[in-house]
């Protein structure tokens, strides 16, 4: 009898533990749709730990206004924020409706920090107005920041892991752009970026092709101890404040035709710098 007893617990025990893994489980799990819904009842978007299906678009979750033109705008005032939260569809901020695109302006924070994103991740032409970060997260697929204004002072990027293309062309960031300690297995686009004041890059890695041509840099610009694997292009580019290349890692000749530096750092001899432009400041 006390043995029937004894294997009666346990199996009442483990079909507690059995349910609460499922509780567990079902309560991190969260549909894109429900994402949607909290900024439409006008809340700040606070996540962690969440598995989140389905395509998440900011466009898409308000009504858009017209920016003048033919271009409309979907405008997001309250935070939005997410800690440890896998994204296992598309993460957007741009759509089209009826022919006519739509962008999104964050009208204050937007982060995600340790953040893994499954599908594709486009924040084309958005404006965002507080911090940004996407600090420690990691893009499986392509990664699309290009003609982003960001108007905080700092904007981070720092150990992300982008496994496909990263882009962020013709984007402009009024303060600090901080993209240290980054890896890039495939292709890095900053061409044409326009940061007002620093961008780190120190000790990230490019194994893929580096295209940092015709940026525009205000401040301090810190590539120390970063490795590019293939070609780095950085033509036409200028650095108006102080430019460090110490313990720099470049496989293949970069390009500095045009590029114009006022202040250079380096205690490496492995590049050329015959065809940059050297402007002493007065």
């Amino acid at each position: 009898m006390n043995l029937i007893m004894q294997k009666i617990r346990l199996i009442t025990i483990c079909l507690c533990v059995f349910c609460v893994a499922c509780t567990n489980a079902e309560n991190k799990n969260i549909n894109a749709s429900e994402i949607v819904k909290m900024i439409q009842k006008g809340k700040p978007v606070q996540l962690a730990d969440k598995v989140i299906f389905g395509d998440l678009n900011f466009a898409e979750a308000l009504k858009p206004e017209f920016l003048g033109g033919s271009v409309m705008c979907t405008k997001i005032q309250h935070s939005i924020s997410f800690a440890g939260c896998v994204f296992m569809g598309n993460v957007s901020a741009k759509s089209v409706q009826n022919g006519v695109p739509i962008q999104t302006v964050f009208g204050t924070n937007l982060v995600f920090q340790n953040c893994d994103f499954r599908g594709e991740v486009n924040f084309d032409d958005a404006e965002i107005f507080g911090y940004a970060s996407f600090h420690k997260s990691n893009f499986r697929k392509s990664a699309s920041f290009n003609n982003i204004t960001i108007w905080a002072s700092n904007c981070v990027f720092s150990y992300i892991i982008a496994d496909s293309d990263f882009v962020m062309q013709a984007s402009r960031v009024k303060g600090t752009l901080n993209i240290a300690n980054a890896e890039f297995k495939n292709k890095l686009k900053l061409q044409e970026l326009i940061v007002d004041d620093n961008l780190i890059f120190n000790n990230s890695k490019c194994s893929g092709n580096a295209d940092l041509s015709l940026m525009r840099i205000g401040g301090r610009t810190l590539f120390n101890y970063a490795e590019f694997l293939d070609n780095c292009n950085m033509l036409m580019a200028r650095f108006n404040g102080d430019v460090e290349f110490y313990d720099t890692k470049f496989s293949k000749n970069p390009n500095f035709e045009k590029v114009i530096f006022t202040t250079i750092s380096t205690n490496s001899q492995d590049f050329d710098l015959s065809k940059s432009i050297l402007i002493i400041k007065q």
